[in-house]
């Protein structure tokens, strides 16, 4: 048996998993792409809060001085650390899905972060095919409940 760590997201990995980030980095800058991830991994999973900080440019920390201003004015909608903003940072999600599986069609997809826990992210998730999502503990029971609301709807659409 391989030794473990913990991840993030507190799951034991082992820890030739570490390999998944350490193989495409010999790339050129810049080439490093979710198909290629998908070569040498087994599975994604997308960090949300990571994935909102560069789309958006601005830390949780930045976005707590002026968000309520910008939904104030209508320059953005919600609280994208709250529920997933799915046109653009779920873009980026969409793109690693379809290069990722491009390569790899068996490749497990879900997301790690508080939006596995957020009703109308899991929603979105579901319709662009994640496996799994993740979510601290006092969010699993909402994270269970939308699920099932996201697989009724899809059924009956």
């Amino acid at each position: 048996s391989s030794p473990k760590r913990t991840d993030r997201c507190g799951r034991h990995v082992p820890v030739g998993v570490r390999k998944v980030m350490s193989e495409p980095t010999k790339r050129k800058p810049g080439e490093v792409t979710a198909g290629a991830v998908a070569d040498v991994g087994d599975f994604f999973s997308f960090r949300t809060n990571d994935l909102i900080q560069m789309g958006f440019g601005f830390s949780r920390d930045a976005a707590e001085k002026f968000l309520t201003q910008h939904q104030a004015r209508k320059l953005i909608e919600q609280d994208p650390f709250t529920s997933l903003d799915t046109t653009g940072v779920g873009r980026l999600i969409r793109i690693g899905i379809e290069q990722g599986r491009a390569r790899k069609s068996a490749l497990k997809l879900g997301v790690c972060g508080e939006h596995g826990g957020d009703s109308a992210s899991i929603s979105f998730f579901n319709a662009v095919g994640l496996d799994y999502v993740s979510a601290s503990p006092y969010r699993i029971p909402n994270a269970r409940l939308a699920a099932a609301q996201a697989v009724l709807v899809a059924r009956e659409s």
